[in-house]
């Protein structure tokens, strides 16, 4: 919708025709204008959040997952910023007309007949895992209560029970990451780190709390973008940090989180998170290196405090001696506060 709006008049449209596009393009507009009263200002933010939070509330549930508000209790910044025609995807991936989805066949898939997938080790999806236990035995990547265990190494990706599988979807303990998001989110503005996510409950070590959603792209795609750009793609490594996928860019991929994702989006870094992502796959095979990105908590959580990952965990992997090391190329100042704060971070990667 394209408004007419003076520089110097708004009293030529109403507001309860806007929505969050033409707001953004509004605001922008009368960064040169007078200040509005403190009435019209209130009812402009309240106005644009209150859509934005009815558009993405109305996706996520749609998908069955639980609320997201928006909350700024620091300056009048109505909404995070997010570029004109963003769409939210609660879950999942996107392509460009260039790039195909996988195909789902079922003749690719490895799947199960367990009643009750106990035991990983007699459980035919998981006959690609190699990830053992201290007696030899196959383990699944969570607890029988759904929460993550850590003990896949970084880079490895966990095989979920899939569509052909015969065990009981709601009674899988292998069927973690596919399932809605259970847990309220709120994007907030930050002090000093812009927009942040945070949760109004009590997070559990090892629960798992969504997926980084967005556009599919090519890793040449990827890294031919601007800095700020690159700062939204997720590169898809489970394959390559395991050596064993390919080294053509064409047939490696990122996911991109600028015109199209969700509350992932905003999560800041920290070189001390309290989120680890990991690679997980259930709707295609880790050969077609289109693996989703999963959040579980490293630790308990607290309502309210802010959920962090680290955008360059290869970083932290180095003596307590060099944490204040030269930046390496692309880096920025961290301003994370942390005791084991780097210095500097990377763009997601």
């Amino acid at each position: 919708m394209q408004m007419d709006v003076d520089d110097g008049d708004v009293s030529g449209w109403d507001e309860n025709d806007m929505d969050v596009d033409d707001f953004v393009g509004v605001k922008h507009r009368r960064s040169n204008m007078i200040s509005p009263s403190v009435s019209m200002m209130d009812v402009d933010v309240g106005r644009a959040r209150n859509l934005l939070t009815s558009q993405w509330n109305d996706i996520a549930q749609a998908s069955g997952a639980a609320e997201i508000t928006i909350v700024n209790e620091v300056d009048d910044e109505a909404i995070p910023p997010i570029p004109e025609g963003f769409v939210y995807v609660e879950s999942g991936y996107t392509y460009p007309p260039e790039l195909k989805p996988p195909e789902i066949i079922d003749d690719l898939f490895l799947r199960c007949d367990c009643a009750s997938c106990m035991d990983a080790s007699s459980c035919e999806c998981q006959d690609l895992v190699s990830v053992m236990d201290s007696l030899g035995r196959k383990i699944y990547a969570y607890h029988k209560n759904g929460f993550y265990n850590f003990e896949y190494p970084q880079g490895s990706i966990v095989v979920e029970c899939n569509k052909f599988c015969k065990c009981p979807t709601n009674h899988c303990r292998n069927r973690v990451a596919q399932k809605p998001r259970d847990i309220p989110i709120q994007v907030f503005k930050t002090l000093g780190r812009g927009w942040g996510v945070c949760s109004t409950t009590l997070i559990r070590k090892g629960k798992v709390l969504g997926m980084y959603g967005g556009t599919i792209i090519t890793r040449a795609h990827a890294e031919s973008l601007d800095e700020e750009a690159k700062s939204y793609c997720f590169d898809l490594d489970g394959q390559e940090m395991m050596n064993e996928g390919p080294t053509d860019n064409s047939e490696s991929y990122s996911v991109d989180g600028r015109t199209c994702g969700n509350w992932t989006r905003f999560l800041n870094h920290s070189c001390s998170p309290n989120l680890q992502a990991y690679q997980v796959v259930y709707d295609t095979i880790p050969e077609m290196n289109r693996p989703y990105i999963a959040f579980a908590a490293l630790r308990q959580i607290d309502p309210r405090e802010e959920l962090t990952i680290d955008y360059d965990p290869a970083g932290a992997i180095q003596p307590t001696a060099n944490r204040k090391s030269k930046a390496p190329s692309g880096a920025t100042p961290c301003r994370c506060a942390s005791k084991k704060c780097r210095g500097w971070v990377k763009s997601i990667s």
